[in-house]
């Protein structure tokens, strides 16, 4: 399995004094994939296009021509809902912020995107028991969002983007608010759902996700290379 990208490019346009337009481009004819069984990490400076890159490819943002291929299909091409369905069904996505519903437990966020996806539930408790006992959380899964700190916070998000089993998973800079012990217990997660066959790609400032990953390519003035 694999997403690619071919000649796509991505800028914002922005007003000016007066009214004016301007394009700023970010991403520039950019030819690129991502395939099944690796980690690709990705670095870069701050605002170089880093997140753009990912959240493009991972069917949050549409880019300004180009297009995005995940099986044999435009992933921009879809409706609304089937690219909501794909993004929900096929793909984990840990944003950079971690985010949750705070009127619901950590169980149950945890438990959200199953629930849209499936109305099979017969696997969803051994799903979560799981992903909560790996990712030493289970003494939090009747807590909510606003009683825990940022990197238990973290891993909450990180099951939640597991529990569809997906074929690709998007992290941004997914260590951030861990500790040493965490972060390595989330790498190795990383790394095992890799060998498994998922697609990983990590945005991350990390230099210890370099030794989890089998690439690693840089996004600086518009271009990705690989490094």
């Amino acid at each position: 399995m694999e997403i690619s990208l071919s000649n796509v490019e991505k800028h914002y346009v922005r007003k000016g004094k007066g009214g004016t337009i301007r394009e700023i481009p970010v991403l520039s004819k950019i030819d690129f994939s991502l395939k099944s069984g690796k980690i690709i990490r990705i670095i870069g400076e701050s605002g170089c296009g880093k997140s753009t890159l990912m959240n493009m490819i991972c069917g949050m943002l549409p880019p300004s021509s180009g297009s995005i291929v995940y099986n044999g299909r435009s992933i921009y091409d879809l409706g609304d809902d089937d690219l909501s369905l794909l993004r929900n069904r096929k793909f984990g996505i840990v944003p950079q912020r971690s985010v949750a519903v705070g009127s619901l437990s950590v169980e149950d966020n945890i438990r959200l995107p199953f629930l849209y996806a499936s109305s099979e539930t017969s696997e969803l408790k051994e799903r979560t028991e799981k992903l909560l006992q790996y990712l030493n959380i289970s003494g939090l899964a009747d807590s909510f969002p606003n009683e825990l700190s940022g990197g238990e916070m973290r891993r909450v998000c990180i099951a939640r983007s597991l529990i569809n089993e997906p074929e690709f998973i998007f992290a941004d800079e997914p260590t951030n608010d861990l500790d040493k012990d965490n972060m390595e217990l989330v790498l190795s997660l990383l790394r095992k759902k890799a060998d498994e066959g998922v697609g990983v790609m990590i945005v991350s400032h990390d230099s210890s996700v370099g030794d989890y990953a089998d690439e690693t390519y840089r996004v600086a003035d518009g271009q990705v290379v690989r490094i």
